[in-house]
C-alpha cells in the first residue's frame, strides 16, 4: 500500500477497540484541524474518508464546525452572498438576519441547532404580528440551498419535502385541480 500524501487523510486501526469500532478515518480540514470518524471495517472507513474529503472539497465541511455559531455563519454567508444577489435582495435578507435571526439564535452553535427551535422563532414571529410573507423569507434564507444545506439538522427529508410542497414538474394525478 502506498503512503499518503499530506492532506489526503488516513485510515488506520486503534490499538484499542472502543465501543466495537476499531478503524479510524481521519482527514484534516481547510483550517488545519483534524475530523475523525470511526468504522467498523477498514472498507467502510476509507467510505466514510472520501465522504469526508469530497464534504470538504463541496465546502460542506466548514473549518471548526463543531464551534461555528449561527452569528458567524450568517455574517460568512451575507459576505458570499453579496456579489451574487440583487443588491434589493441582499439588503432584506441582511435586514432579516441582523433583525430577527441573530438575536434569538445568532448565541447558538450551528451544529446543535434544531429544526424544532427554527419553528419556534417562525410562531414567535406570527404571533407578534408579522406576515407570514416575512415568516416565509424566514424559511427560505434557513432552508435555502445557497446557505449550504438542503435542509436544517434534525428536519427528516420527508417533512422538509412536505413543508416545500411537491417537487417541481410534479403533478397531481385524480385529485383536485386535475384536468382530466
Amino acid at each position: 500500500m502506498r503512503r499518503r500524501f499530506n492532506g489526503e487523510g488516513s485510515v488506520y486501526k486503534r490499538n484499542d477497540s472502543r465501543r466495537g469500532k476499531p478503524w479510524v478515518a481521519q482527514t484534516t480540514l481547510p483550517n488545519g484541524r483534524r475530523k475523525y470518524t470511526y468504522a467498523r471495517t477498514k472498507k467502510e472507513a476509507i467510505e466514510l474518508l472520501r465522504t469526508m474529503q469530497a464534504q470538504v472539497r463541496e465546502g460542506m465541511l466548514p473549518p471548526s464546525s463543531e464551534r461555528l455559531t449561527v452569528e458567524q455563519y450568517f455574517t460568512e454567508w451575507l459576505a458570499m452572498m453579496a456579489g451574487r444577489l440583487k443588491s434589493s435582495s441582499l439588503r432584506t435578507y441582511r435586514e432579516r438576519v441582523e433583525y430577527v435571526i441573530l438575536p434569538n439564535l445568532g448565541h447558538r452553535q450551528l451544529s446543535k441547532l434544531h429544526a424544532l427551535e427554527l419553528e419556534k422563532l417562525y410562531r414567535r414571529q406570527l404571533e407578534r404580528g408579522n406576515s407570514p410573507a416575512t415568516v416565509q423569507l424566514l424559511r427560505r434564507i434557513h432552508y435555502s440551498p445557497r446557505v449550504g444545506r438542503r435542509r436544517p439538522p434534525g428536519l427528516p427529508a420527508k417533512k422538509y419535502r412536505q413543508e416545500r410542497g411537491p417537487a417541481a414538474g410534479s403533478r397531481l394525478k385524480g385529485g383536485e385541480g386535475d384536468a382530466s
